[in-house]
């Protein structure tokens, strides 16, 4: 008897970023020697990534935005579904149209991230900003952080829960996020995103909508942003809260469940027609 024939599904959440000319945690490319020796070894790195992408059967993508990816490195084309996100299944507190004193971000403090343009927004409109993360830039991004902005280290479940609740909204600025799963997250508690218009941001928030996209790594946009969404009104705030809220539900772990195991199904059911067609010829 033949071994029965494997389906290999690959679910990508982006091809290697080094490999492909995006922003890493480490800019390692900015010291010529290692750039140069780093150049040579990614050509040969790039190759054998492609060929390992021709071994799988189908792929799935993470966003429209890790499609367009897959399409261009790979020359494969993928389905996208998006990844599940958790969040509360009932707010603690209900939605208010109440003006929380300061902003929120979440996130590893790495170069990619551009936590930098969003103290520096904070610096120039002084607005409180909390900042919820570790990494490898949080000395340099204290050093250049103004009285309003206050680094919370890593915190637990519980008192990340009342952070969310209490913030105003979400401050998101990395720039080749092939999702982002913190702002979805955040989204989850109610909370209006102000994010960079890049990567796979746009699918889900939608100016002036659940959130405010600013279009440059830019201080002073950011700033703008800002100063829109508190300049809303009480009713358009808490329509904006209701929509975030609206909007993290699509990606609930539930319909992620349901999506996978439809498209595993569908793909077992075409393996074995092929193998019967075989079989019968």
């Amino acid at each position: 008897m033949g071994e029965k024939p494997t389906i290999h599904i690959s679910y990508v959440h982006h091809p290697p970023r080094y490999l492909y000319g995006y922003e890493t945690a480490i800019e390692w490319q900015k010291y010529w020697p290692i750039k140069i020796y780093g150049n040579l070894i990614n050509h040969h790195l790039r190759i054998w990534d492609y060929l390992s992408s021709q071994r799988a059967d189908y792929f799935i993508a993470n966003s429209e935005e890790t499609k367009r990816r897959i399409q261009k490195f790979y020359r494969r084309n993928s389905t996208v579904i998006y990844p599940p996100v958790s969040i509360p299944q009932k707010l603690v507190n209900p939605l208010t149209d109440q003006l929380n004193n300061y902003f929120l971000t979440v996130s590893r403090l790495a170069r990619a991230k551009h936590v930098d343009v969003l103290i520096q927004a904070a610096n120039q409109a002084q607005f409180n900003l909390k900042i919820v993360g570790t990494g490898r830039d949080e000395k340099y991004l204290q050093s250049i952080a103004g009285p309003t902005v206050e680094f919370l280290g890593n915190l637990s479940d519980e008192e990340l829960t009342k952070i969310y609740q209490n913030a105003k909204a979400f401050l998101f600025a990395s720039v080749d996020e092939e999702f982002g799963i913190a702002p979805v997250e955040a989204m989850g508690w109610g909370l209006p995103v102000i994010a960079y218009r890049g990567g796979g941001i746009p699918e889900y928030v939608i100016d002036g909508e659940n959130g405010f996209l600013f279009d440059r790594l830019d201080k002073s946009l950011l700033v703008k942003k800002v100063n829109e969404l508190t300049s809303l009104s009480e009713k358009k705030y808490l329509e904006m809260r209701k929509q975030a809220r609206k909007t993290a539900e699509r990606f609930s772990k539930e319909k992620f469940r349901r999506k996978i195991l439809n498209f595993i199904n569908l793909k077992v059911k075409i393996q074995k027609a092929k193998v019967k067609n075989t079989s019968q010829n």
